[in-house]
């Protein structure tokens, strides 16, 4: 009886082992099913994330790329700016180009004194080196462009006497001459009406008229041609060399 009772006991056991094994299989067999899904999805995220952080990679370096060009581009736009800037000033310092601005307006004409004494009547006369006078003050005093009588008045430009008249760039122009400055009004009366200068040197015998224009003074072109036959360009360094030479 006992070994009877013994096996019925250990066949229970047995068979509640048995169920409880079965049991374990099917919820690990379930939880496999349920977390593959999940797996998959965490795997596929990181593909994406993986694919994104690429993309971003050759974005940001795209446009590492478009910002260097567009450095390149201001830095040849400065430059181009630059070299407008200084073909235009070597035009207005040519006398290429028309200019206007302020400055100062200055008409010179021969004295009205009568002549009662015995002084020479020459001393009420414009000469030509009164007008060169006048200019030179004028360039002196911070002028940007000069013109005398309409004529553009240049570094090459020849001022001389010809009879009662003066000759400026081959062209004949007679008092009163109308001395046109362009620059700063104020500093250009200043510097030609200084104390003991060329206004107080020439005002006793002729007549000098000084107007200020701060609106709008208007100088041609040179109307002539200007031609170097001699002249040559050379670098800097060149002419370093040869003047040590």
């Amino acid at each position: 009886m006992k070994n009877r009772y013994a096996q019925i006991s250990i066949g229970l056991v047995c068979m509640v082992l048995a169920f409880l094994i079965v049991l374990q299989l099917k919820t690990v067999e379930n939880n496999k099913v349920s977390t593959y899904p999940t797996q998959i999805r965490v795997e596929q995220s990181q593909e994406l994330l993986r694919l994104e952080k690429e993309k971003n990679e050759a974005l940001y370096k795209q446009v590492m790329e478009y910002k260097d060009e567009i450095v390149e581009y201001q830095n040849q736009v400065n430059a181009d700016e630059i070299l407008i800037k200084d073909l235009r000033n070597a035009e207005i310092v040519a006398g290429m180009v028309a200019v206007h601005g302020p400055g100062l307006e200055i008409t010179v004409a021969d004295g009205d004194k009568v002549n009662n004494t015995n002084m020479d009547e020459n001393l009420f006369v414009v000469h030509q080196d009164d007008v060169l006078r006048i200019l030179n003050e004028l360039r002196a005093a911070g002028a940007e462009a000069l013109s005398v009588n309409d004529q553009r008045v240049l570094a090459t430009s020849e001022i001389r006497c010809a009879g009662n008249v003066i000759n400026i760039n081959n062209t004949r122009v007679a008092a009163p001459f109308v001395i046109k400055a362009i620059g700063d009004p104020e500093q250009l009366e200043s510097g030609f009406k200084m104390r003991g200068g060329i206004f107080d040197e020439l005002s006793p015998w002729i007549t000098l008229e000084v107007k200020k224009v701060t609106d709008n003074i208007v100088i041609p072109a040179y109307a002539g041609k200007i031609e170097f036959k001699h002249a040559e360009v050379i670098t800097n360094a060149q002419a370093s060399d040869e003047l040590k030479n």
